[in-house]
């Protein structure tokens, strides 16, 4: 009892300088809080207008594109109308209605071009002073935000430390209580000088107690192997005699020859079982790896004749744009002002079916492939939708530009298409001017609330189908 109350008395001394420690730590913790919150007073308003520099910085880059973008139309304009100077009429060598009315649009779509650069640059100066104060105001946010993030961490340590005093103030007194409760039951250095004398008499008894206590456990476990072993060895001398006479019945049985004989035989064939067992393994191997090859070969048959497929579907769709573009390419020198006419009307359908995130090109050559900055991917290397609304983009502008006959016909349209899309090509349809009749081929019902009459065929069974009309 007394060591223990000495040991309580050491740990009850440890925790008061701990608790000392943590409360000076508190009161430093205190101190660096309310530092913070003199610092803070106008954070969430810095905060408010940090919050806005990202929205500002991409307003600002849209508006630097579009200056740019419209930058690179002027000059696209500007071409154009100096090659319709220089050239004229590809087929009379002169003026005539038609370059005259391209040469007005041109025009036209100069002055409207110009002004919408003007009116860019004015927004795009209003966004750059903005753009700086938002700018200083997220420099003083990030330089307060980290004060906040130090406050929120003192304030948790704080907490913390709060908690661990409040826990160390239970356990003092806990271990205070303990000591007197020690201290009631005798715990003194009298009683204890009386203890080891009583234990200094009774220590020799002991010893020779604990002496005979093991011999009489050895003599236990002796007697006990005894009993045992006198058991075992009747039963040794029964099995012997038993042995003995099965020895006597079979010493007249014995043949030694035969017995030599046989056991050469048993190891003449075990020999050829083992050389059949090891034949067996490798025709098995050899199976095996027979088989992985003809798996390996009938993959890639399966894929060559894929590839057969493909090819023959890649060689049909070659040789048809070969002999489109060798028919377009005999055009006259007019048509960089035709195509790029063209582009434009192409790029506006293309923005409106997929988003304005990408510029849709058809260069001189007849070749497509959609642009951002300084990237470009070709038509080949589209999604399928992009495919889609490529080559519809493109239809779409030929009906406009140079289209006559007021018809349109559509085959699968609205193929790879989401229905985002098929709505707004559909509504793209429509605003062409001159187009008196469409018609289109469709397994959807995008158009159907934009056509005059439906003819519908439905497939009842394998062989039977249902036609329905309606106006």
């Amino acid at each position: 009892l007394l060591d223990k109350k000495n040991k309580l008395e050491n740990k009850l001394g440890e925790s008061k300088t701990q608790l000392r420690e943590w409360e000076c730590r508190a009161d430093e913790l205190k101190k660096k809080i309310k530092e913070a919150e003199e610092k803070l007073d106008d954070f969430e308003a810095t905060k408010e207008k940090a919050e806005k520099l990202e929205q500002v910085k991409h307003k600002h880059q849209v508006l630097k594109q579009r200056i740019d973008k419209l930058s690179e139309r002027l000059e696209n304009i500007k071409e154009n109308l100096k090659t319709l100077k220089d050239r004229g009429c590809p087929f009379i060598e002169e003026e005539c209605p038609a370059t005259q009315e391209v040469r007005d649009t041109l025009l036209k779509r100069q002055k409207k071009t110009k002004e919408k650069i003007e009116q860019s640059k004015e927004k795009f100066n209003e966004v750059e002073k903005e753009l700086d104060l938002v700018e200083s105001a997220y420099d003083r946010f990030q330089s307060q935000k980290n004060v906040k993030k130090n406050k929120d961490e003192n304030e948790e340590n704080l907490e913390k430390l709060r908690k661990k005093i409040e826990a160390k103030k239970g356990k003092l007194n806990s271990l205070e209580a303990e000591i007197e409760e020690i201290k009631e039951k005798g715990g003194t250095k009298k009683k204890r000088e009386a203890l080891k004398e009583q234990r200094n008499q009774l220590k020799d008894i002991y010893k020779e107690y604990n002496k005979a206590k093991a011999k009489s456990e050895d003599l236990k476990k002796v007697k006990k192997e005894i009993k045992n072993n006198k058991k075992d060895i009747k039963k040794i001398k029964s099995e012997k005699e038993d042995i003995l006479e099965n020895l006597n019945s079979l010493r007249g049985k014995y043949d030694g020859k035969k017995h030599e004989k046989l056991n050469k035989k048993f190891e003449k064939k075990k020999s050829e079982l083992n050389t059949k067992k090891g034949k067996l393994e490798d025709k098995k191997e050899n199976f095996n790896e027979l088989k992985e090859e003809v798996n390996e070969l009938e993959k890639k048959k399966k894929k060559l004749e894929e590839k057969k497929k493909e090819r023959k579907r890649t060689e049909k769709d070659l040789d048809f744009a070969v002999r489109i573009r060798k028919g377009i390419s005999r055009l006259s020198e007019m048509r960089s002002v035709y195509v790029g006419e063209i582009t434009e009307l192409a790029n506006r359908h293309w923005q409106n079916l997929v988003g304005s995130e990408w510029e849709l090109i058809w260069d001189d050559t007849y070749l497509a492939y959609k642009r951002k900055r300084n990237q470009a991917v070709t038509i080949h290397e589209m999604s399928g939708g992009e495919k889609v609304a490529t080559a519809l983009s493109i239809r779409l502008a030929l009906q406009e530009f140079v289209g006559g006959l007021g018809l349109f016909i559509l085959d699968e349209p609205t193929i790879h298409l989401d229905d985002e899309s098929c709505t707004k090509l559909a509504e793209q349809i429509q605003q062409i001017e001159g187009l008196n009749q469409l018609i289109v081929i469709s397994h959807d019902d995008t158009f159907e609330s934009y056509t005059d009459q439906q003819i519908k065929v439905r497939k009842i069974s394998e062989d039977t189908s249902e036609i329905e009309t309606s106006l």
